[in-house]
């Protein structure tokens, strides 16, 4: 290896080790307490009856998520919040609409594409994977909860698959199989991992996460006034960048 190479790679090497071991500076002080924002996008799964029905693909997801941090212990926080997400799918399968599809033939001559919106009120533990994470540059951590979550609204659009014209769109109810409180509440479990970046000396930090959501209980895609009857399983996954400050 040439010489430039091999103090190149030493440099590189040493400022590491005093990005994540060097002694914390005066600032740093603890704290019991923060907020976060985050935003991101993601990839969804849904799982369909292949009876009645291609598989779903998914399409575009977003994110936006606000959190209350509880320091349990320097590493240990317990959050709180409010997430709202959009997700996206399309799949091929009836429309059964005066002039249209007649018979359960598995022709699937038309492609549904389905947006959904969600409020999500999540509880959940992060750990950090460093003891003292108050004198911390940066943080690997893990972290997972539970989530309430609610369908806030939905819309669809149908197109014919042998003409490619739309022949309906709108909104459309989304109910789940097993709910309390209301056909449009259930829950999710959360887990996932991330880093955080604190931001020079401050108490400030930019937070990386990805994160897996699986719901308990399929839900009911019901159409154009129940032209369809479609039972969906869904989960996904999201990677948010987030900023935490107090």
């Amino acid at each position: 290896m040439k010489p430039n190479k091999c103090i190149l790679i030493f440099v590189l090497v040493l400022l590491a080790q005093q990005a994540f071991a060097s002694p914390p500076p005066s600032k740093y002080e603890k704290r019991i307490y923060s907020f976060s924002l985050a935003g991101g996008s993601g990839y969804s799964f849904f799982g369909v009856d292949k009876r009645h029905s291609d598989p779903a693909k998914s399409l575009l997801l977003l994110t936006g998520t606000f959190r209350f941090h509880f320091f349990v212990s320097p590493n240990v926080h317990l959050q709180l919040g409010m997430e709202v997400m959009s997700q996206k799918c399309k799949f091929n399968t009836y429309y059964f609409a005066d002039g249209h599809s007649v018979f359960y033939d598995k022709a699937f001559d038309y492609t549904h594409r389905l947006r959904t919106y969600e409020l999500y009120i999540p509880l959940m533990a992060r750990i950090g994977l460093t003891p003292q994470e108050d004198n911390a540059p940066a943080v690997f951590f893990l972290e997972g909860g539970y989530a309430i979550k609610t369908f806030l609204a939905a819309s669809s659009l149908v197109t014919d698959n042998r003409t490619n014209e739309d022949v309906w769109g709108g909104s459309t109810e989304l109910t789940f199989e097993h709910w309390f409180m209301s056909e449009q509440t259930s829950s999710v479990i959360i887990a996932g991992m991330g880093f955080d970046k604190r931001m020079g000396w401050s108490q400030k930090f930019l937070s990386f996460e990805l994160l897996y959501r699986y719901n308990f209980s399929r839900f009911r895609y019901q159409g154009n006034y129940n032209t369809n009857n479609l039972m969906m399983k869904n989960s996904c996954v999201t990677f948010q960048i987030g900023y935490r400050f107090q």
